[in-house]
């Protein structure tokens, strides 16, 4: 009886308009006969709570991790990237998509959670990594328990930081740190994409990096 409330242009986004849409990426998409569709109702869904480095982007260039999972899994499991732009563990479930993932699981299932970047910008009293982030976290962990799904905690990917002797540098430690802690506390498998990303960043460097995102030449050290 209730909706998801969306997010500013996400009403027009493929995700939403009721309908099953194929992108076809060929250079003669003529040939592709008419596809046959069928539900499966034994595959494995993989659900996707995130924010914008998870998230469906809308066109080419942009991408996320989230968008490129699929193509790591054969066939019998689906990916269901319910990760949106802007969002955080709060804004997740009070724009009811926490809510909605919930209701979708079935025992089996899986949801991978990663949170961290718009978290960092909430304040108020008490709030913080070690409080209200991992407080939702494990809320959300017993709430997917409750329902016989496998929850996943991911690490935040850290940003893309350079200092002034163009070394990397660490904005999400206390998040991957409550994060880990989350986890731990509620023995569920743990991502550390913190530090995988971070590693990444200084082996390509500063100007490589540049390379693994949407890039226009800003003058700003991240991306």
């Amino acid at each position: 009886g209730s909706r998801v409330r969306m997010r500013q242009d996400e009403g027009s986004f493929p995700r939403w308009d009721g309908r099953l849409t194929l992108h076809v990426m060929s250079d003669h998409p003529s040939k592709v006969s008419v596809p046959v569709i069928k539900r499966n109702e034994q595959a494995v869904t993989i659900y996707l709570a995130g924010d914008s480095t998870v998230t469906d982007q809308k066109s080419e260039p942009w991408a996320s991790w989230g968008l490129m999972l699929p193509a790591f899994f054969r066939k019998g499991y689906a990916v269901a990237n319910h990760a949106e732009s802007g969002l955080s563990l709060a804004s997740f479930k009070g724009d009811k998509r926490q809510q909605k993932v919930l209701e979708s699981l079935k025992p089996g299932d899986f949801i991978l959670i990663q949170f961290g970047h718009n978290d960092q910008k909430e304040k108020g009293d008490g709030v913080g990594p070690f409080t209200t982030y991992k407080q939702r976290l494990m809320s959300f962990v017993d709430e997917i328990r409750i329902r016989k799904g496998n929850p996943v905690i991911i690490a935040p990917m850290e940003r893309r930081r350079f200092d002034s002797s163009n070394k990397p540098f660490r904005t999400l430690l206390d998040f991957r740190d409550a994060a880990k802690q989350a986890a731990d506390e509620k023995n569920v498998p743990f991502i550390n994409l913190a530090d995988m990303s971070f590693s990444m960043y200084r082996v390509f460097g500063k100007n490589d990096s540049t390379k693994l995102f949407v890039y226009y030449g800003s003058t700003k050290d991240d991306t």
